[in-house]
């Protein structure tokens, strides 16, 4: 019953955003404040993530209807940027929420992500990088997230190999998006992917994750991306690659040595 209400929550929300976006008379509130601004200052999207994060029950009766309000309320609130990005930030990217829903649930919530991305990668741009997309490669979608079930009260709703690889791979495609800017990649992020393999790589479990997360950074190299040759040249090229992941584990692992041996050539020329 918790789990309904809550889920439907995301619905009431965009029904009152759709219908008033008016002045507003609120106490305490200022003369020409409307409903997005009550909203900013009372931080409502905060407190929502908090609710939907420590509801006891997990949330898996998440409706069609009360999942393409995610979508809906991205485009509402596309004109309010500061109130956008606490809905990202504290609903839409928070994984705590949508880990303790059902797998059809979080593959929604992804092509939502994804969605966004492509229609306004802008404003994702500045509220997640690299780094926070494996972290939650890390802690919900990698081999080993099988076995996570959180807090005693936070229980995750635990998935197949098979559906945790289908929902990492969207993660990537997005970190893929991300970086397939003008902005391109940051040092910070080139090496945030970097020691993600090598601290997957001891892991017994992690075998396909790092074949994935491998099979992104091969593709990334073949593209124009800006900076990352020169990033992974400074961080030891080939050798990083030699240090974690034995040149006999995988004829993957060789091309991806190859390649950034090549553009240690280019960067050196």
């Amino acid at each position: 019953m918790e789990a309904q209400l809550n889920a439907q929550l995301m619905s009431l929300v965009l029904e009152i955003l759709k219908f008033n976006s008016s002045p507003v008379t609120v106490a305490n509130a200022t003369p020409k404040s409307t409903v997005h601004d009550e909203m900013v200052r009372c931080h409502f999207f905060s407190v929502m993530g908090l609710l939907l994060t420590s509801s006891s029950a997990p949330g898996t009766a998440w409706t069609p209807e009360s999942l393409t309000a995610l979508d809906e309320l991205g485009l509402v609130l596309a004109p309010h940027p500061v109130l956008l990005s606490h809905y990202l930030t504290h609903v839409l990217l928070n994984f705590d929420i949508w880990s303790r829903t059902s797998f059809e649930a979080q593959k929604k919530v992804c092509a939502s992500i994804v969605s966004l991305a492509r229609k306004d990668m802008k404003a994702l741009r500045g509220l997640v990088n690299v780094a926070s997309l494996l972290d939650i490669l890390s802690r919900f979608y990698g081999d080993a997230s099988q076995g996570f079930a959180g807090d005693d009260d936070q229980k995750v709703v635990l998935l197949t190999s098979a559906q945790l690889r289908e929902l990492r791979v969207v993660f990537l495609s997005l970190i893929k998006l991300l970086v397939s800017t003008d902005t391109g990649i940051t040092f910070g992020e080139t090496q945030a992917i970097l020691f993600y393999l090598r601290e997957q790589s001891i892991l017994p479990v992690a075998k396909q994750n790092c074949v994935d997360v491998l099979q992104l950074l091969t593709t990334l190299l073949d593209a124009p991306i800006p900076g990352l040759h020169e990033h992974i040249h400074a961080l030891g090229g080939h050798q990083f690659f030699f240090f974690f992941l034995p040149s006999s584990r995988s004829a993957l692992s060789r091309s991806v040595a190859s390649a950034s041996t090549e553009s240690t050539s280019k960067s050196s020329s």
